[in-house]
């Protein structure tokens, strides 16, 4: 008899750590998305539950790496990149609640 593994979810993010350091559609390494259904067939489940996604992702930023939902897939890339956007300014925030309100 043929049994899958379900992988816990630091399992997951420790495998999805290592694929962002894996050569595939051109690219040598590197962020990348990852669709439910395939997410699913990694992780040995059937269902991708929020909860097991939450608890992927805290996993995950334990590890250096973000998952982000994005609808149908997740993207998955190192934390430091998302560390280094810029922060939007309080005044912009509210300049533009004034305005809509």
């Amino acid at each position: 008899m043929n049994t899958i593994t379900k992988l816990t979810p630091e399992e997951t993010a420790t495998t999805l750590k290592s694929m962002l350091g894996m050569k595939f559609w051109g690219k040598e390494a590197g962020r990348f998305k990852i669709t439910r259904e395939l997410l699913g067939k990694l992780t040995g489940r059937r269902f991708i539950k929020e909860e097991f996604i939450a608890a992927v992702a805290e996993a995950g930023m334990d590890q250096g790496i973000s998952v982000i939902d994005i609808g149908d897939a997740f993207a998955v890339l190192e934390t430091h990149i998302l560390e280094g956007f810029r922060t939007v300014p309080p005044a912009i925030v509210q300049k533009i609640a004034v305005s809509i309100g």
